[in-house]
């Protein structure tokens, strides 16, 4: 958990260092197999991340406060977020 919060850590102080202009420069993305290469801003790209980090984090613990026969059935399969 240390090391998580480190890097944590370091990622807030580079968040809070940017600035409007960091955030609007658009820059490309290297593309997964058959997706073409596409260029974004960097906080578009950034808004994926923190998305990522915050919303399985949020899932849980709300879903940790249903009753257990309320919980949704588990398919082993990840949804993706778009």
């Amino acid at each position: 958990m240390e090391v998580r919060d480190n890097r944590m850590a370091l990622v807030c102080g580079i968040v809070d260092g940017l600035t409007d202009a960091d955030l609007e420069r658009v820059c490309s993305r290297l593309p997964a197999p058959g997706y073409p290469e596409e260029m974004r801003p960097v906080g578009r790209f950034l808004g994926v991340v923190m998305k990522e980090e915050c919303e399985p984090a949020a899932t849980r613990y709300a879903t940790s406060l249903w009753p257990q026969d309320a919980r949704p059935k588990s398919s082993g399969s990840k949804q993706s977020i778009n």
